[in-house]
């Protein structure tokens, strides 16, 4: 049987990036659900050229829902209500401002026919390419994982998925790729503006988190950050607070056996 793969998007004015996005999860998607989350722009306008009337008898394209959400300033809140729309077998998290590879419209379908992690809750980690001013960079995130095992969102900012069980499987799967074309398109400028707004909210949010656990993931998301726009010492004094926080919770951990 054929999986279903529905890809999730939150947006808030991404006319700039929306079309080819979308274009790009055709090949692959049963279902596109988008939450806007306050969009001025033509953003919507743009999504709606996608969407299939129920006048159509043949739909050739995946079915594209969008959805309202007010903004909470928190980035899992979101992913979690895109989820909460979700009817296909799979989940596929993108940024509107990313793409899917040739390779990966290609695999993507082949390899969850015949990924062995069968009835368990499991997500994959992908290759994320991400140009930048004056070089290309490749991370790994998180960012497909199986429909109906509560696996959710946390965290406002940086948000990864979880599952309260504690028996979340994570394997990679680095032969699927996205490409970042956002930060192809904006200038230097521009992304050193929004970086600089990561580092208030993660400055705000270190303030705000008593938690060790929490705390030290949100430094060393600040430390990165710093180092982004070449703030070094602030930088390695983020590290080094990560480093501590990171001590606090295993200490913590290891008093409780």
């Amino acid at each position: 049987m054929e999986p279903k793969v529905s890809f999730c998007l939150i947006v808030k004015n991404e006319e700039k990036y929306i079309e080819t996005c979308l274009k790009s999860l055709l090949p692959v998607a049963y279902e596109i659900i988008v939450v806007d989350t306050g969009s001025s722009d033509k953003t919507k306008e743009i999504i709606k050229g996608f969407v299939v009337t129920e006048q159509c008898s043949v739909p050739t394209k995946p079915q594209v829902k969008v959805f309202d959400f007010k903004w909470q300033d928190d980035y899992s809140k979101a992913r979690n209500e895109s989820i909460k729309h979700v009817t296909g077998d799979w989940i596929f998290i993108i940024n509107a401002d990313e793409e899917l590879t040739e390779q990966t419209q290609k695999h993507l379908i082949p390899f969850l026919k015949e990924q062995p992690y069968i009835n368990q809750p499991v997500a994959f980690s992908l290759k994320v390419i991400e140009p930048q001013a004056d070089s290309v960079s490749m991370v790994f995130k998180t960012l497909l994982f199986k429909s109906g095992f509560d696996i959710h969102f946390i965290r406002p900012i940086h948000e990864h998925i979880c599952r309260e069980q504690n028996d979340l499987i994570i394997a990679k799967a680095d032969f699927l790729t996205l490409f970042h074309s956002g930060n192809k398109i904006r200038s230097k400028e521009e992304l050193k503006k929004k970086t600089e707004k990561y580092i208030f909210k993660l400055v705000k949010l270190t303030r705000e988190t008593p938690d060790p656990k929490d705390n030290y993931f949100f430094y060393y998301h600040l430390g990165n950050a710093y180092s982004n726009v070449e703030q070094y010492n602030n930088a390695i004094k983020a590290y080094h607070d990560s480093y501590s926080n990171f001590n606090k919770t295993f200490s913590e951990k290891k008093s409780q056996f």
